[in-house]
């Protein structure tokens, strides 16, 4: 997606990404895709150690679990997921709170 920089022809037919992406070529967040469709848009909070994410689409139990074990994995292993190098938690924090609808 990043070297396309067209994530909505990824999106199933009929499916609208959220009016607070505008006409953004590329994606504020990190990507949820599955079966090859752009469905949803994830962060990692540190301060609750899980993932923020939002959908697209209906959320289905497999992309439920696939969140979970994403961000079991981020908060173990890893700790923090950085998108890119100056990618910290207070940057991320307006991210967060918009993927969760505050």
């Amino acid at each position: 997606m990043l070297l396309r920089r067209d994530f909505r022809s990824l999106l199933a037919p009929g499916v609208e990404p959220p009016a607070s992406l505008g006409r953004v070529a590329d994606l504020p967040s990190n990507a949820i895709v599955e079966g090859g469709r752009l469905v949803g848009m994830w962060e990692f909070d540190p301060d609750e150690g899980r993932i923020a994410w939002s959908a697209f689409e209906r959320r289905s139990r497999e992309m439920e679990q696939a969140v979970a074990l994403t961000g079991a994995f981020a908060r173990e292993q890893l700790g923090d997921v950085r998108s890119f190098s100056l990618d910290t938690p207070k940057s991320r924090a307006p991210r967060i709170a918009g993927l969760r609808g505050e």
